[in-house]
């Protein structure tokens, strides 16, 4: 949908102030984006938003941001986290850029070196295993977690087999 609004409607006029143009919008949807024949579904767009409209829910809440607020707020179950605070984001300018911190996304409920054994385990060659990820360790501590994520993702989704041959491959390589 985007896409078509940006190829038709938005691609030759001129931006005034966002009045006009919500205007110019609302008088293009009505007069052309919602009433030619879609090429691939052979319906109206207008047509298939009654048909779906009954299976949207309402938006509970709609958050705007001002230039001088530089934060949004979202709201998270109370019986998860007692009122702690999950993150703090600064928000982007660049257009269409995620914004996350890695450490979100990682399992910091146990520690490294029970990781480490969770991961070496996965290996037949436990000691060589061991030897390889200790060295990886120190020469990139800051990478570690990452690391050993990355081992035990290809670990859980590889057959025991192919392990075996990627164990004596990785493992001889340093």
């Amino acid at each position: 949908m985007v896409g078509f609004v940006k190829k038709n409607f938005a691609k030759h006029r001129v931006f005034h102030n966002l009045d006009s143009w919500n205007e110019q919008a609302i008088n293009w949807i009505h007069r052309t984006g919602n009433f030619k024949i879609h090429n691939t579904t052979k319906k109206r767009p207008v047509e298939v938003f009654a048909l779906e409209k009954r299976h949207l829910k309402p938006v509970s809440k709609i958050v705007e941001v001002s230039p001088t607020n530089n934060s949004i707020t979202r709201s998270v179950r109370k019986d998860t986290l007692n009122g702690k605070q999950l993150g703090h984001h600064k928000i982007s300018t660049e257009k269409g850029k995620l914004i996350q911190d890695t450490k979100h996304k990682r399992d910091r409920t146990k520690g490294i070196d029970k990781f480490i054994e969770r991961v070496i385990a996965y290996f037949d060659d436990q000691e060589t295993a061991k030897n390889w990820i200790e060295k990886l360790r120190k020469t990139y501590p800051r990478y570690i977690r990452g690391q050993l994520q990355n081992i035990a993702r290809v670990s859980k989704n590889t057959s025991t087999s192919m392990m075996k041959r990627r164990s004596v491959n990785v493992l001889s390589v340093t």
